[in-house]
């Protein structure tokens, strides 16, 4: 016999006597290292952020209305791997809404560990232009770059 399983509980917005529950974090994605921070500030999340643990983080520079998440696992909707973050990706369920809305609006990205396979000097500095020229590709404001660490820090319009 099978075992029933809690459904994950969303976080909600409480509004008048609503509730919005814009996204769900599963026990699947905190086991995976995800998390989020926010602060409610009339129907909108106010520093929102999400995290995996060892990989980097996204936040969100104003307020987001997430209600057209419709209860959907936020790690599906905001991806976040090694040196990359898929934001509305095929594999969310998720339709992108128009930039300016939902997630998509500007957001600062912090990619952990992002770093040349080659140990050499050389090799370093070669893959630090590679950095600075793809978040120019990007289109994107690069705020850090660190060789030794591999963070990866920039600005852009998701």
């Amino acid at each position: 016999m099978a075992v029933p399983t809690a459904k994950p509980a969303p976080l909600s917005i409480a509004v008048k006597d609503e509730s919005v529950d814009p996204f769900i974090l599963t026990e699947s994605a905190k086991a995976d290292g995800y998390s989020c921070e926010f602060k409610v500030e009339d129907r909108k999340l106010r520093d929102f952020g999400v995290t995996r643990d060892g990989f980097g983080s996204v936040r969100w520079l104003q307020p987001v209305d997430v209600t057209h998440l419709n209860g959907a696992d936020i790690a599906r909707v905001v991806r976040i791997e090694r040196g990359a973050v898929y934001v509305y990706d095929e594999a969310s369920g998720v339709s992108a809404p128009r930039s300016g809305e939902g997630l998509k609006t500007r957001a600062e990205v912090t990619l952990l560990d992002v770093r040349s396979k080659k140990d050499t000097e050389a090799s370093r500095k070669r893959f630090e232009a590679k950095v600075v020229q793809q978040t120019r590709r990007m289109g994107a404001e690069l705020l850090e770059y660190n060789l030794d660490t591999g963070t990866w820090r920039f600005v852009i319009e998701l």
